[in-house]
This record gives structure tokens, sequence and C-alpha cells, in this order.
């Protein structure tokens, strides 16, 4: 009977080295296949990302175009510094790619350890500790991204530390914790420019933080995104003599709305007759907001899409940048577009059942979410936190609701799994009575 018992003993053991070798032989094999076609490593993003931390390093300014061309403003205010100032540091030590690459993997390990610290916070047992690391771990987006040149691994690390952060000041009510949060989501901020404007949903949250806790000194901590966002954007007025936080902006909008009937040739005579930067965005954000407005049915059905590709979108462009394949197929349930059937008959059939069982592990993660929020005995401030970031991020990226939007917070969204798991199994043993 004893080799039973030992075997029983040792089960979490074996699951745990389990879990550590297909983590050291997904990575490995994705690595030396991405080492032999370095070009998928690379989305249009990553060469703003190297050539910024290139000249950030070498000549001491942000710039994510050619300094020795004419410069053009946008390219000062582009991209955020804290992505290309760690991926510059890694160019001075050897290849950035490969660098870069192997830094985000073990950033990826540091995250799981989080996630598994974070449910022995709330006090999951052993397995289920287990069972969220290895989702984390084993998710596809999470390994595609780890091997390609973005920002989202890094930023994804940075906002779990502020959730982990968070909970430990719910317990211990030291303010360092909450200081140290903070600091997090500002460095964030400085590392993804969509979450610029979350310094105005985090300074209410903090304000009813307050209030719960009639302490004051939550509201200060809170100041510290706003201290950095505000600080950058004034580095950016030094430079080009506007005060914005990214001129990414400008290049969404203006993908979003120059094909658009009856704004090409407009924008185009503006273009021609010259305008700075300020003048450029101040017009399209304009531009945009009127037609948003005066197309309202279709913006509200497009955000309504857009939210529930969030939470489901199975990662088409993910799969097909990490293979190399061309982006040439673009599923969007919108009036107007191909036929839905026409364009999955052009995905090949391995990739499309890869997609359609991605497309209900996330439908289950996002129910696991929401037992969460409602159901899970955790602290209703942690779930107020959880709660809001995950909105902020789906308001924000609007109608896009891509898997690479969700990432950022996917460890907050698999941390609800566990909850969800062991409760279906208490109540299997309930009916099974």
């Amino acid at each position: 009977m004893r080799a039973p018992v030992q075997l029983e003993q040792n089960r979490p053991r074996i699951r745990l080295y389990l879990l550590l070798a297909f983590f050291c032989v997904a990575h490995a094999v994705l690595f030396v296949i991405t080492e032999n076609k370095p070009s998928v490593r690379l989305t249009v993003d990553s060469r703003d990302y190297l050539t910024a931390g290139r000249n950030l390093l070498s000549r001491g300014v942000l710039y994510s175009g050619d300094l020795n061309a004419p410069i053009d403003p946008a390219n000062y205010t582009r991209r955020s510094p804290g992505y290309p100032f760690v991926v510059g540091l890694l160019g001075t030590m050897g290849d950035p790619l490969r660098l870069t690459i192997l830094w985000q993997i073990a950033l990826n390990l540091l995250g799981a350890l989080l996630l598994w610290w974070l449910a022995g916070h709330f006090g999951l047992e052993p397995g289920y500790r287990l069972l969220l690391a290895g989702l984390f771990l084993a998710y596809p987006a999470q390994i595609i991204y780890t091997h390609t040149v973005m920002t989202e691994v890094m930023f994804e690390l940075l906002l779990l530390s502020s959730v982990a952060l968070l909970a430990v000041y719910l317990k211990s009510r030291n303010d360092i914790f909450l200081l140290l949060m903070n600091l997090a989501l500002g460095i964030a901020a400085l590392t993804r420019p969509v979450l610029a404007y979350f310094w105005v949903p985090n300074l209410v949250y903090h304000g009813w933080l307050a209030l719960r806790f009639r302490r004051w000194r939550p509201v200060l901590c809170a100041l510290i995104p706003v201290l950095i966002v505000t600080g950058w954007c004034y580095r950016n007025y030094e430079r080009t003599n506007y005060f914005h936080f990214s001129s990414i902006t400008y290049s969404t909008l203006k993908l979003r709305m120059v094909w658009r009937p009856g704004f090409r040739a407009k924008w185009e005579t503006r273009e021609t007759a010259g305008q700075d930067l300020a003048t450029g965005t101040e017009a399209l954000e304009k531009a945009y907001i009127e037609d948003r407005v005066k197309n309202w049915p279709r913006t509200i059905w497009v955000y309504c899409l857009g939210s529930g590709s969030f939470f489901t979108d199975p990662g088409r462009f993910d799969v097909y940048q990490i293979l190399g394949l061309p982006q040439d197929i673009h599923i969007r349930f919108v009036a107007g577009g191909p036929p839905l059937l026409k364009v999955l008959r052009r995905i090949p059939p391995p990739i499309l059942v890869f997609l359609a069982v991605m497309a209900v592990v996330n439908v289950f993660i996002f129910c696991s979410f929401v037992f969460m929020m409602f159901k899970a005995r955790l602290p209703a401030e942690f779930k107020a936190f959880a709660g809001l970031i995950v909105l902020y991020m789906v308001v924000i990226t609007g109608s896009i609701g891509a898997s690479r939007y969700r990432l950022p917070v996917e460890p907050i969204l698999l941390l609800g799994v566990p909850f969800f798991v062991k409760w279906l199994r208490e109540r299997r043993e309930l009916r099974s009575e």
C-alpha cells in the first residue's frame, strides 16, 4: 500500500516537473524555429521598437525613424520609452532579437510564478495553483508573443504585478505596496501608450479605497501614474510643440479614416497644404468623432462586436505571424464584408480546427472570469480593480477586439479558472452523494 500512497503524495511534484518540461521544450523548439527564420519575430511595430531603442542608447534620443533622413516629429513620440529602452539595452550586449526573446522567456516564467503565488495568496490548493500556472504557460498567444519583439509580455507582467501588489496591500494595509502598484502602472503606460488614460479610472478607484478605508494616502499613491503620464506629455511637448502622450493616435486614426469615402480627398488636400502634428491629429480626431456620431447605430454595433471579439478571438493573426503566413485574411463580422464561410475556407484546416478549439477555450475563460467577479470569495476591492482594468482594455481598444489586445490582461482573466473549476467539482461531488 505504500507505493500508491507515495505516488499520490508525489503527484503534485510530478505535475510540476511535467509543466516545467513542457515550458522548456515548447520554448526551445520555437526559439530554434524563429532563430532560423528571424522575420517571424518581427511585425511592423517591432521595427519601430528596435530603431527607437538603438537611437535611444546610441544617440540619446527616442526616435522611431532614421535620424539621418528628414525629421518627422511624429517619430519622436510614436513609441513610449519603456520597451525600446530594454530592447536597446539588450542590443548593446549582442543580437537584439535573440536577447529580447530570451529576456521575454524569463518574463514568461516570472509571470507564471507570480500567478502561482497569487493563487496561493487567495487560499487555493497546490493543484489549482498548478492549473493556473499551466494554463498561463501553455496558452498559445502567450507562447507566440514571447517569441515576438512586441510589448505584450513586458506590459502583461507590469499589469499582473500591479494586481499582485494590490492583493498584498489589501491584506497588509501597508501603503508601500500601493505605491509600488501605482509605480508599476506608470511604467506600464510608458511601455504601451494604450494605458495612458488609465490614470483617470485608477484615481477614481483609489478615491473609493480612501473612503472605504478612511485613509487619504491611497489618493496620493494614485498620483504617481498621473505625474508619469503628464511628465512624458511635457517631454513630447518640448520635442513637437504639441502636448500629447503618443503620436500613435495620429497613425491609428489615419488608418481608420483615410479610406472612408469623402474623407480621403479632404485629407489629401490638408496633407498637400502641409500641417504640423498637432493640427493633423486634431483634424483626424474631429473627423473620427463626427463620423462615429453620425453613424451611431454602426458605431454601437461595431463596438459590441469588438467587445465580444476581445474575449473570444482565437488569435488567427498570432498564428499566421509566427508561421510566417501572409496576413491577407481578415475576419470581420460587419455588413458589406465577405461571407464568413468564404473567408474560413481560405484558412488551412489544421489551423481552422485549432482556432475553433481556442474560441471555445476563450469562452470558458471568460465565463470563469465572470464567475470570479460575482461568486468567488475574494476581497471586493480586488475584484473591483481586476474588473476595472479589464473593462478599460475592452473600451479603449474599441472595435478592434483582437487577441493581442487581450493578452496583457489574460493572466487576470485566467485567475478565474481555478475558482470556477473548483466550484464545478464541488457541485459534481454534491450531486454524486
